[in-house]
């Protein structure tokens, strides 16, 4: 536990080498596996490739955020550290697992769209992960401003 705290770093960049490596070795098998935007009338099409790269980009600039804080010893709160780690990493595993989970299901069944259910569970997945990076901002700004005031006093 008192790893997750203090390298939390590694997690994140971890996770996001893992995401190039998966999203390269089980997705360019599938090769239609595009994510489609529908705003407004207007779609978007994304090659679910770029999206897991995006993803990836995402955690290790997490990652580097929370590697400045170490460099600079800036105590984060371990609670919303620990918060913030297990929801954005188990999102990013829940997401690379959907496949498995819902691609198995029944296409001839009329009563359940298959389409629409893993948009809506990505769609919660998202939403998830998106929800829990206030967190990361939250704490790092309170965590700067406490360290820097400790500083200032003496």
């Amino acid at each position: 536990m008192h790893q997750l705290q203090t390298k939390t770093y590694l997690y994140f960049w971890a996770a996001a080498v893992l995401t190039v490596l998966v999203s390269y070795t089980l997705f360019t098998k599938i090769h239609n596996l595009n994510l489609v935007l529908n705003i407004h009338k207007d779609y978007f099409v994304i090659s679910n490739i770029e999206f897991n790269i995006l993803i990836a980009y995402a955690l290790a600039f997490i990652g580097l955020i929370y590697y400045i804080h170490y460099v600079f010893r800036i105590l984060l709160f371990k609670h919303l550290t620990t918060i913030h780690t297990l929801i954005t990493i188990s999102c990013v595993i829940l997401y690379f697992l959907s496949p498995m989970f819902l691609f198995g299901k029944n296409k001839d069944f009329p009563l359940f769209e298959y389409e629409n259910s893993i948009d809506h569970f990505l769609f919660i997945i998202g939403c998830s992960a998106l929800l829990a990076q206030p967190i990361l901002f939250f704490n790092s700004i309170i965590s700067s401003i406490k360290c820097f005031a400790k500083k200032t006093k003496l």
